[in-house]
């Protein structure tokens, strides 16, 4: 079947074989030319399939998918998407935000540092009302990931004050492991800073 003719249930599949494969193409020409069916049947496809729920490495994907077609269109200044994903399941944040993780750390590992300091900075603005030691454990996550990222791209200064942040959280919340990663970092780059 060719893709002019595409129903919502094979548009899906074709969505998300572009995302798993990183086909930027072929998901911008799915996007552009389904853009209203993308729109229609987005609500619906935020469901996960209760065989898909059962299995975290399938949901994880599922929702990595989910996120990364929110963003596609949230960059061709269309947030609606992304506005109605971060609308779902208010009581609960921190298992969206572990799939936003992932999502972020594709980017970061395919050095698109734009879109990944763009995600992570997203998730921070998003999370930041959000109270208790398990949101406060991710949003250290975020920051020293964001840290990480900026440092990667280049912005020192930026990556310093993201990791100072994280390593804040980290000291508040006893998070001996995470004190140790961010002092760590936080030195390292200091030492860039200063010989560059």
């Amino acid at each position: 079947m060719s893709e002019t003719d595409l129903n919502p249930s094979e548009l899906w599949s074709a969505l998300r074989g572009s995302i798993e494969d990183r086909d930027l193409p072929r998901l911008a020409f799915l996007c552009e030319k389904y853009e209203e069916t993308i729109r229609e049947n987005f609500p619906a496809w935020r469901d996960v399939p209760a065989e898909v729920r059962q299995d975290r490495i399938q949901r994880d994907a599922y929702a990595q998918s989910l996120i990364a077609l929110a963003h596609v269109f949230d960059r061709a200044g269309k947030p609606e998407l992304l506005e109605l994903l971060q609308q779902e399941e208010p009581g609960n944040p921190v298992e969206r935000l572990e799939a936003e993780l992932e999502q972020a750390k594709d980017f970061i590992n395919n050095r698109d540092y734009e879109n990944a300091v763009a995600l992570l900075v997203s998730m921070l603005q998003q999370y930041e009302n959000w109270l208790g030691p398990q949101v406060q454990e991710a949003r250290a996550r975020v920051e020293g990931l964001l840290g990480v990222t900026l440092a990667r791209a280049g912005d020192l200064p930026r990556a310093i004050l993201h990791t100072r942040t994280a390593l804040a959280l980290c000291e508040e919340l006893d998070d001996q492991e995470g004190i140790e990663i961010y002092t760590d970092s936080l030195k390292k780059m200091e030492n860039l800073l200063d010989e560059g």
